[in-house]
């Protein structure tokens, strides 16, 4: 139940000093490295033919190449934009699946909550749980864990080892199985569908037994919540199986890796020996790193050993550690309900009324823009002495500071010296005084 260690991402700041300052994690060290080198070394070695070549030869081959370049050039401009677009839809799946995950841990925080919040209490007494409720909310929590660990186990490489019999004496070991259960899953094939089942069956029981308040209302929000788990945890597997055609990324990568090698061949041209390596360099580091961020982003899990590459896969330690943090959170929240109404009886404080003693006449709304800029400013006073430091006004007998106090205290808060006409302590023009401008320009 511990703060996950990891973020679900790779987090940065959006600064340009600190985004240059970046290496791990980025996509110049992924192409760097290895794609620019080898085709600097593949263009260096041509110049340095071309170079041993006599005069005349050179310029006869140049002459012969300068077709070659405007075709390289159309492909340049074609590879952009295929490029761009191949990006774009690539990213939107890596955020497909973020989304799905994202949502998966929140249909189980509903289910929790649920749980937590129908358990039912002794309210004659303390306010906690009968021993019926607590046992069935912690078996419960304990089969929402469940489910979204065996549902990882089914898509994901990281926690395949978990969908095997040794797998499941781990999940023992640490508590979060037991044997029978066990067994039982090992007879199915599809192990989260299973668990959510299992949870059904929990809710029923404590529906029927009194374990759980709220009766039919309350089934029907859980067999509702159960049921979009259901659908969030099959979508992600369509998801993964659907990314994109095999036909799509296999053109781009041919694509890319011709535009690159024939680099040196099109710029000898224009640039001469030194430019076209440089050149060939940059036009892998740019071309061939979009396309290998590209492919990063079509293996969100690092299924395939890419998409950890340069940090950009999906964190799924975290997302299982949220979940089970948030579970215990839960069960920690509604162990402890709060002070005054577990008693059943709420008393005058707890339910926030004014006594009668002390109840004045409630001022009517405001019918016009002078009131609605006096309450205005009376918002606008609290939000000048939070930033200041300085004190309110004396409250009345409810408790409340008056519409008046407020409004003056702005006003000795107004103009500061250096502002302009209007402006408040905070260098913002209050909404009384941008109501008083607007009567007058009627």
């Amino acid at each position: 139940a511990k703060t996950p260690k990891k973020p679900i991402t790779r987090q940065f700041k959006a600064r340009r000093s600190s985004l240059w300052r970046q290496w791990k994690g980025t996509i110049v060290r992924s192409v760097l490295i290895k794609e620019c080198k080898y085709n600097v070394l593949w263009a260096s070695g041509l110049m340095l033919v071309f170079s041993a070549l006599p005069a005349g030869q050179q310029a006869e081959l140049l002459t012969k190449l300068g077709p070659f370049n405007m075709l390289w050039k159309t492909g340049q401009t074609f590879a952009a934009f295929m490029l761009s677009f191949f990006l774009s839809k690539t990213y939107e799946f890596w955020q497909r699946v973020y989304s799905i995950s994202r949502q998966a841990q929140g249909r189980c925080n509903d289910i929790a909550m649920l749980a937590v919040i129908n358990g039912a209490r002794e309210m004659e007494e303390n306010g906690d749980y009968t021993p019926e409720a607590l046992a069935t909310l912690r078996l419960l929590l304990r089969y929402v864990r469940l489910s979204h660990v065996v549902w990882y186990a089914s898509f994901t490489r990281l926690y395949a080892p978990i969908a095997t019999p040794r797998g499941l004496k781990a999940l023992e070991y640490v508590g979060t199985l037991r044997p029978k259960e066990s067994e039982s899953l090992l007879q199915t094939t599809s192990w989260y569908n299973a668990v959510i089942v299992w949870i059904g069956f929990v809710v029923t029981r404590g529906s029927k037994s009194g374990a759980l308040d709220g009766g039919d209302a309350m089934m029907i929000q859980f067999n509702s919540e159960l049921a979009r788990l259901r659908a969030t945890y099959a979508s992600m597997g369509d998801a993964l199986s659907g990314r994109m055609p095999m036909a799509y990324p296999h053109l781009v990568q041919i694509l890319v890796d011709l535009l690159c090698l024939a680099a040196p061949f099109a710029l000898v041209t224009e640039v001469g020996c030194l430019g076209a390596i440089i050149g060939t360099g940059l036009c892998t580091l740019f071309y061939s790193g979009i396309m290998n961020l590209a492919k990063m982003f079509l293996d969100p899990f690092d299924n395939d050993d890419y998409g950890g590459k340069s940090h950009i896969r999906v964190e799924v330690d975290t997302l299982v550690q949220e979940v089970n943090a948030a579970c215990y959170r839960w069960e920690s929240i509604g162990t402890t309900p709060p002070p005054g109404i577990a008693d059943g009886v709420p008393e005058e404080d707890d339910l926030c009324v004014v006594p009668a003693e002390k109840e004045q006449a409630a001022p009517a709304g405001p019918a016009n823009v002078q009131e609605l800029a006096l309450a205005s400013a009376a918002a606008s006073a609290y939000a000048t002495a939070g930033l200041f430091g300085t004190s309110l006004p004396p409250v009345n007998a409810t408790g409340l500071h008056t519409l008046a106090d407020l409004a003056s205290r702005e006003s000795t808060l107004k103009d500061p010296p250096g502002s302009s006409k209007g402006e408040n302590a905070t260098g913002f023009h209050t909404l009384a005084d941008l109501a008083g401008r607007e009567t007058n320009e009627r």
